[in-house]
């Protein structure tokens, strides 16, 4: 079954880095769970709001989701049965970054899970580790 992005997380993917819309848009087509993108970039209200939740250890402007682009996003696993977003089910957030992260090592972006983090697990997270160089940059030796 092939996969797309609704609306809502259009939206937020249109607030990322444009190495991290390339990796979504092209996992999407082979992904074997569907997702929702629910979080790119957020501004200063948002980010101490999922600080004060604990859902983030960073109070803005601290967190790589609020850099314009965004050089994170957060995601979930979509049910089609509610509850659509079953945060308990961590193999299926697990299952949908290995699908991820697979995708984004083909198109040669490095990306983090905050899944694999030691001390804070961020299931739904990802970030861009470091940018791509431009296609078009151009570099001169002097």
């Amino acid at each position: 079954m092939a996969y797309s992005f609704g609306k809502a997380s259009k939206r937020n993917i249109d607030t990322l880095h444009e190495d991290l819309q390339r990796v979504l848009y092209e996992d999407i087509k082979t992904a074997k769970i569907d997702y929702c993108i629910y979080c790119g970039y957020r501004g200063e209200k948002e980010q101490n709001a999922a600080y004060d939740a604990n859902k983030s250890q960073l109070r803005y402007p601290a967190s790589n989701h609020n850099k314009t682009p965004s050089m994170a996003f957060d995601f979930a696993p979509y049910n089609t049965k509610s509850p659509h977003i079953r945060w308990e089910e961590v193999d299926q957030f697990q299952k949908v970054a290995k699908h991820i992260m697979s995708t984004a090592k083909k198109l040669g972006i490095e990306l983090e899970y905050g899944g694999d983090w030691e001390s804070f697990k961020d299931y739904p997270h990802m970030q861009l580790i470091k940018e791509r160089p431009s296609d078009d940059l151009v570099i001169i030796d002097s």
